[in-house]
């Protein structure tokens, strides 16, 4: 099977490292199905407070994140201070909070990983969205792959192939991505 791998590793993101990437870092292998490959970077926030990042692509040609129609993000925490069900309550309230009306739903779920949807009904000036997402427990921190609709809930269709593509995403080490989980 081939994937599109994306270093999920806090070396790039320093200031004057090596170009080339220390593939011992866990990474987040995205199964290439989601054509991840062919979408295009729009925006990258690196959180300094818990030394995580999220990377938010969009479908070429779309230029704004005021504007997107799909959105795949790929996210980092670092460290294993908090479980992935710890971290998905904590993340499921403050939805609620910020947008009444959230719905939240458990796919599945084990020690390692919660397979989700979240639904977002229009509030704070932006549009209703649907996701389908993932949370895995990795060594160094927990890693994240969500799949976004703006303005439509996500059809049957699109959270089968989506719950798909992010059972075959894994966590991997080294150069020629051994899987970790």
């Amino acid at each position: 099977m081939k994937t599109v791998s994306f270093l999920m590793g806090m070396i790039l993101l320093l200031p004057g490292c090596a170009s080339t990437p220390t593939w011992e870092l866990e990474h987040l292998v995205v199964a290439e199905a989601s054509g991840l490959h062919t979408w295009q970077l729009l925006r990258y926030d690196n959180f300094k407070d818990n030394g995580g990042f999220a990377r938010y692509y969009v479908p070429s040609g779309e230029k704004e994140m005021k504007s997107w129609s799909e959105l795949i993000t790929v996210g980092f925490l670092s460290g294993n201070k908090i479980s992935i069900t710890a971290y998905l309550e904590a993340n499921e309230n403050r939805m609620k909070v910020r947008c009444p009306g959230t719905r939240h739903q458990v796919i599945e779920s084990d020690t390692h990983n919660v397979y989700y949807t979240d639904t977002y009904p229009r509030c704070e000036g932006r549009e209703s969205q649907s996701e389908i997402s993932r949370f895995i427990q990795g060594n160094d921190g927990i890693h994240s792959v969500s799949y976004t609709v703006k303005g439509r809930e996500l059809t049957t269709g699109e959270k089968e192939k989506w719950l798909t593509i992010l059972r075959n995403s894994f966590i991997a080490k080294g150069e020629k991505h051994e899987k970790v989980r």
